[in-house]
C-alpha cells in the first residue's frame, strides 16, 4: 500500500513539474525583437516620402516620416476583392531595417500589427515570419529568423 502511495504521490510530482514548464508567461516575455540593439543610420530623413508595391492586383501605400531614428504615417492595404485596411504606422530605424507597429481598421475592428522591412537602396522589402498575438496586437514571434523576399518590396514613389 505505501509503494502504491509513493508512486503516486511521484506521478503527481512529475504531472505539476511537466505542467508547470510548460506554462508561459508571453505577457512579460520580450520578444526577440525588443532585444535587438537599435543604432543610428547615418542619414536621418533619407526614408521620409511615399512608397507602393503593387503585387499582381493588390496594391499597398506607404508614407514614411522620420525624425532621428523615430517613424510615423501611414499605410494603406488594397488587395484585389477583400477588404481594405487603412491605418498609421509608428516605429524606428535600427541595423538598416524598419520596425513599425501598424494600427488599422478592417471589417469595423482596430487591430495592431508588428511590420519589419529591410532597407535595400530606395525599396523598403517586407519581412515575413511566424507570429504570435497578444491582446489585439500582432508580433513576431524571432525577427532574427524573418524571411525577406525582394519580390515583396515597397519602391520610393512621387508623393501625390
Amino acid at each position: 500500500m505505501r509503494k502504491e502511495f509513493l508512486v503516486c504521490l511521484f506521478s503527481l510530482c512529475c504531472l505539476l513539474l511537466f505542467a508547470g514548464c510548460l506554462q508561459t508567461d508571453t505577457a512579460n516575455k520580450p520578444t526577440a525583437v525588443e532585444n535587438v540593439t537599435e543604432s543610428k543610420l547615418t542619414a536621418p530623413g533619407t526614408y521620409n516620402g511615399c512608397y507602393q508595391m503593387v503585387l499582381k492586383r493588390d496594391t499597398s501605400m506607404l508614407q514614411l516620416n522620420s525624425a532621428g531614428d523615430v517613424i510615423t504615417g501611414s499605410l494603406f492595404i488594397k488587395p484585389f476583392e477583400k477588404d481594405k485596411s487603412n491605418g498609421t504606422i509608428k516605429g524606428k530605424l535600427f541595423n538598416n531595417n524598419v520596425r513599425l507597429f501598424y494600427t488599422f481598421q478592417s471589417e469595423g475592428t482596430v487591430s495592431v500589427r508588428e511590420v519589419f522591412f529591410k532597407i535595400s537602396n530606395s525599396k523598403l522589402i517586407e519581412g515575413f515570419g511566424e507570429t504570435v498575438v497578444r491582446n489585439d496586437t500582432s508580433f513576431f514571434v524571432n525577427a532574427e529568423s524573418l524571411q525577406f523576399n525582394d519580390d515583396v518590396s515597397f519602391n520610393k514613389i512621387d508623393c501625390k
